[in-house]
């Protein structure tokens, strides 16, 4: 009964240690982003967190962010690293007061051992 007790308490820690991690792919990595849509005001800023969660074979490769759609006038976009995780980026993006309102498309991508991954955004701007 012992045994029985102990091998359920053993299962039920393990499903709540898997539901609380976060996967890491089979192959390669993923690249995600905290929402699929941000509103910024011309003349302001605002940012997005991003994750890159690599599988074991690409743990070591340089993760190297950029733009892959081309961005409206008046539009800059610049990524930051956290500190406290190696996984986090931050995504700044920041309009000129002449910037443009509407919505477009932006593909923010991540590239690792010569493999790139992105992500794409809404960016409306009001």
């Amino acid at each position: 009964m012992k045994q029985l007790l102990g091998i359920l308490l053993l299962l039920a820690g393990s499903l709540s240690l898997k539901a609380q991690s976060v996967d890491a792919p089979q192959k390669e990595f993923v690249m995600k982003s905290a929402t699929n849509s941000v509103e910024v005001k011309a003349g302001n800023q605002v940012t997005l967190d991003l994750k890159v969660i690599r599988s074991k074979s690409f743990q070591r490769g340089e993760a190297t962010l950029g733009i892959a759609s081309q961005l409206p006038e008046g539009v800059r976009v610049s990524f930051d690293q956290h500190q406290d995780d190696v996984a986090a980026y931050a995504a700044v993006i920041t309009t000129t007061p002449s910037a443009a309102a509407g919505t477009y498309t932006v593909v923010l991508n991540c590239t690792i051992n010569h493999k790139t991954k992105g992500v794409v955004v809404k960016l409306h701007v009001l």
